[in-house]
């Protein structure tokens, strides 16, 4: 059955823990969840007096739609405990959010995996950031199509592209710390694909041989697509670049940088043994 929520702080399911050593919560709605209001919650979990750890599986049957400014789909929090949450969205599912809203917020010590084959986007587009990461630790893998900014938080975190996902990402790419990295093999665009933009990318990038980025190039003033990276940067695959005022090409070379990393090239990077699509990474290249 749908999940509906109407109306300003509202919520929908609720379920504090108070004194609790550990938990394991299952969420299951048939079918969509639907929000609207400003600062209402469609699935709130609040294990803040957990002293151990818990987990929660979340299983949306179908669509999520949210609406209103600092209203949540999805909201976890863990501040004294140690909370781990994951949820799928399916190959025919659509995770939407609109006017201030997010789709998924973490809070705390929050560990949080976010699995995605379907379409997890704002009206917003890329000026937006459907998910909220907190101290905990937060992951997404993407196979179907992301589109935003990120923001994923302080602890170690990952975004990682799949080879066949599509990456529609923002201008503000915050991975979390030092060792949080995001990872490209599917197909990746930066800002908005007919004009040149520059990312601010703060934790560590790693383009994989698979991926592909379709970037913009504009000969009016020899400008590109770039990512400014906070930490260290290995750039391989393809760049297939759309050509602006190309009557405008004038003889002789140029040089254009697309990625700048603060860290030495010979930096390590924070990977797992096991990169996706089956190629094997080690921690240092």
């Amino acid at each position: 059955s749908d999940v509906v929520v109407v109306g300003d702080d509202a919520h929908g399911v609720s379920v504090e823990l108070e004194s609790v050593e550990s938990a394991s919560i299952d969420v299951t709605v048939g079918d969509t969840l639907y929000v609207a209001g400003e600062g209402s919650v469609g699935i709130d979990i609040d294990a803040d007096s957990l002293s151990n750890e818990g987990i929660v599986l979340v299983d949306i049957g179908s669509t999520v739609v949210v609406d209103g400014a600092d209203s949540r789909g999805l909201r976890l929090s863990s501040i004294s405990g140690d909370l781990g949450g994951s949820t799928q969205i399916k190959s025919d599912d659509i995770w939407y959010s609109s006017n201030g809203a997010a789709l998924i917020e973490t809070r705390g010590q929050t560990d949080f995996a976010l699995t995605n084959y379907g379409i997890f986007t704002d009206s917003e587009g890329v000026n937006a950031t459907p998910y909220l990461g907190g101290a905990g630790n937060d992951q997404i893998f993407n196979h179907g199509m992301f589109e935003g900014r990120l923001s994923l938080g302080q602890g170690v975190n990952r975004f990682v592209n799949y080879a066949g996902g599509a990456f529609y990402g923002g201008l503000s790419l915050d991975l979390g710390n030092e060792e949080s990295v995001l990872e490209n093999w599917g197909d990746f665009v930066l800002g908005e694909l007919a004009t040149p933009d520059t990312a601010v990318l703060t934790g560590n990038l790693f383009l994989g041989d698979t991926g592909i980025w379709y970037s913009a190039i504009d000969f009016n003033d020899n400008t590109a697509d770039r990512i400014v990276v906070s930490g260290a940067a290995r750039v391989s695959g393809t760049i297939h670049f759309g050509l602006l005022n190309a009557n405008k090409i004038l003889p002789g070379v140029r040089s254009i940088s697309l990625v700048e990393a603060s860290k030495p090239t010979d930096s390590p990077l924070p990977l797992p043994e096991q990169a996706p699509s089956g190629h094997l990474a080690s921690t240092a290249f």
